[in-house]
């Protein structure tokens, strides 16, 4: 028997802060769209995972585990033939790039907006939800790893994707690593076609998340809980923190509107050339590297948000979002020595805390020292600072939606100005 659940509709209005945890796991594990578009179904299915199917062999274990699952996201699973299954309606019939839109911005809007927000438990919503459902342990490489579902996979989902894994302040300190698969043999010569896993240190996953795994996914931590007893496991030394390159590589290459892009040969040879890189030389010159774990720590606070002002440094283009209708660059900044890179600061459009517990990439744009500095509150003419506003809003349609959506509650309150509630935002 097939239970069904929630409309979609009751779980994008519920307000309650608790609902994140639902959310991170239907943005992480649809698996199908019915084909009249009536229901979403997820599919957790561990009958080819040898190594925890002997747990589930035992029938209380699959029957514990679908009731921890049931009781994590208050929604009713069946179970049959190793295989967990979830449907929500569909009700308001939508597409699955309207289903992922619909579940980002709502995580957005409650990461930002919401009173009884937690961190804590927003950040272990978002790594369960990744990998405590269909994460498989290998003990020996010492990763804990997930396939990105192929059905799921395109331009506009992968981007969201990467979007969250870099604003995570908790899944860096895993070691996160991207499986780029499609540059393997075995894809490419056609025999087996694997796709992308993101994958963390296996141990230290363990470390930090043995008692929720142990409450939610049973086959799972009784069979990491065996395995990793009394072994000396490899560190991933190796690990060289490219991750955020090889994820921009795969979004911007390898997808497109439609779903996978598959490339020649010389694509193939030319890419794996760029993946072996340790710092390019855009890097070099831009002075920085992506930060090591770290116990110390002031060093941990400074570099907290660090991964999402590299990737900006990478991803977004070179001016100054701020005037670059009104002045030339080279009047407004220096290039770097020996380079064409100019020097431009990454700025938040709409400041949060002072430790950047919260933040997007949507909410990063690229100014020139004079506009950066025109941007703190009473330091430059009122009329300025709203000319760079509208500059920035004007320059980036993804940082425009991501305030428009995220803050329309607040906006309306300032008689529905953008511009003015931007301003009053200013630290």
């Amino acid at each position: 028997m097939t239970w069904k659940n929630k409309k979609f509709s009751d779980i994008i209005s519920d307000t309650n802060f608790t609902n994140i945890k639902l959310l991170f796991f239907m943005f992480f594990n649809l698996s199908n769209i019915s084909k009249d578009k009536s229901f979403f179904e997820f599919s957790i299915n561990y009958k080819k995972i040898e190594k925890i199917k002997e747990y589930y062999e035992q029938e209380d274990v699959a029957l514990i585990n679908n009731e921890n699952f049931e009781n994590y996201l208050d929604l009713k699973f069946s179970f049959k033939n190793f295989t967990h299954k979830l449907l929500i309606e569909n009700d308001k019939q939508l597409t699955k790039k309207e289903f992922f839109e619909e579940i980002y911005k709502k995580i957005l809007v409650i990461k930002f907006n919401d009173k009884n927000f937690d961190i804590d438990l927003f950040e272990k919503s978002f790594v369960l939800g990744l990998f405590a459902f269909r994460g498989s342990p290998d003990v020996k490489p010492n990763y804990f790893s997930v396939d990105v579902l192929v059905k799921n996979i395109d331009k506009n989902y992968m981007t969201k994707f990467t979007n969250l894994l870099l604003a995570s302040n908790w899944i860096k300190d895993l070691n996160l690593n991207l499986n780029f698969r499609n540059l393997q043999n075995q894809y490419t010569s056609g025999e087996k076609k694997r796709y992308p896993q993101v994958r963390v240190q296996l141990d230290l996953f363990w470390q930090k998340y043995k008692s929720d795994l142990m409450k939610l996914n049973i086959a799972k931590a009784h069979y990491m809980n065996k395995e990793l007893k009394n072994k000396h496991l490899n560190k991933n030394a190796n690990n060289k923190k490219d991750y955020i390159h090889r994820l921009l590589l795969y979004t911007n290459c390898f997808t497109d509107e439609n779903g996978i892009v598959e490339i020649d040969k010389k694509k193939v040879n030319e890419y794996r050339k760029i993946l072996n890189f340790k710092v390019n030389e855009y890097d070099k010159q831009l002075g920085f590297n992506i930060a090591s774990n770290s116990t110390n720590n002031k060093e941990e606070k400074i570099q907290r948000n660090q991964q999402l002002v590299e990737f900006a440094k990478i991803k977004l283009p070179d001016f100054c979002f701020g005037c670059k209708d009104k002045f030339d660059l080279s009047v407004r900044t220096f290039y770097r020595k020996n380079s064409n890179v100019p020097y431009l600061e990454i700025h938040h459009t709409i400041p949060f805390s002072q430790d950047h517990k919260n933040d997007t990439i949507e909410n990063l744009v690229k100014l020139c020292p004079v506009c950066h500095k025109a941007m703190t509150k009473n330091r430059a003419d009122e009329n300025l600072q709203k000319e760079i506003i509208e500059s920035i809003l004007k320059s980036s349609d993804e940082t425009t939606k991501f305030i428009q959506e995220t803050f329309e509650n607040q906006i309306n309150e300032t008689k529905g100005n953008i511009v003015d509630f931007v301003l009053s935002k200013l630290v």
